[in-house]
């Protein structure tokens, strides 16, 4: 029904409503989720989520999964950008979590959140860019993320990470999950081969349409992106300036 009343996502960041979604959404009942952030013109909130303490609302986050995994056995496959904010009281939270991260081209990256937020917008909040606003969010919030996983990585040498690039994993998606499957130590099968196989033939890319987005579309300039991320693009060889989208 989402998209009934706010269709433009469905080409930027579609999902089924009867089938996974980010943490964010479980974050949200805690009013400690960056959906908040990246919808409404709420800077006060922005500065004071990315300081807040999280380990209450990875308390209920956990206590949320255990109902939904009620008679239920296997391992969940969890997802949020925004964890990279909280990776202390995700750990203490999960202690055998694994965490694997995607690297993706800053350039576009922060383009493509920007219009995330503009487009994710309903019409009755308007879909306007709030003159630079989201633009200039989303280039302080992702090198605050990526600058706050980089201190934490080199603080914690003994948490596993597996990184990955994105260009690797939309160019060879079943590589890129089946290194995943080994980093966690469990056998990629026929099976899981096939079922994604199966669903990748199903579901073209495009299939609901293409994302397009520039940096200039949200008042910012190459020069000024490639800047801010230099050091996280040279610490895990990201290229940057592809067109991957």
């Amino acid at each position: 029904r989402m998209f009934d009343h706010v269709p433009h996502p469905r080409a930027v960041h579609y999902e089924r409503g009867d089938g996974p979604t980010e943490c964010v959404a479980l974050l949200g009942q805690s009013f400690r989720s960056q959906d908040w952030a990246g919808l409404f013109h709420v800077p006060t909130y922005t500065r004071w989520l990315h300081r807040c303490a999280m380990d209450d609302a990875y308390a209920y986050h956990r206590k949320a999964l255990q109902v939904l995994q009620t008679g239920w056995n296997g391992r969940w496959c969890l997802k949020a950008p925004g964890h990279m904010f909280a990776l202390d009281a995700l750990l203490a939270t999960y202690p055998d979590a694994r965490l694997v991260v995607t690297h993706r081209d800053p350039l576009r990256t922060v383009a493509s959140s920007a219009s995330l937020s503009v487009q994710s917008r309903p019409e009755s909040l308007t879909t306007a860019d709030l003159d630079g606003y989201f633009g200039a969010m989303w280039l302080e919030v992702l090198q605050s993320m990526v600058d706050q996983l980089m201190e934490f990585r080199q603080r914690r040498p003994d948490v596993p990470f597996l990184d990955l690039h994105f260009e690797d994993f939309v160019a060879n998606p079943i590589s890129a999950v089946e290194k995943i499957y080994d980093f966690d130590g469990r056998p990629f099968d026929d099976a899981a081969r096939s079922t994604m196989e199966t669903y990748l033939a199903e579901h073209p890319k495009g299939e609901h349409g293409s994302h397009r987005y520039e940096l200039s579309d949200f008042g910012l300039s190459k020069e000024a992106v490639t800047e801010r991320f230099a050091t996280y693009c040279r610490h895990f060889d990201v290229p940057h300036g592809t067109r991957t989208s």
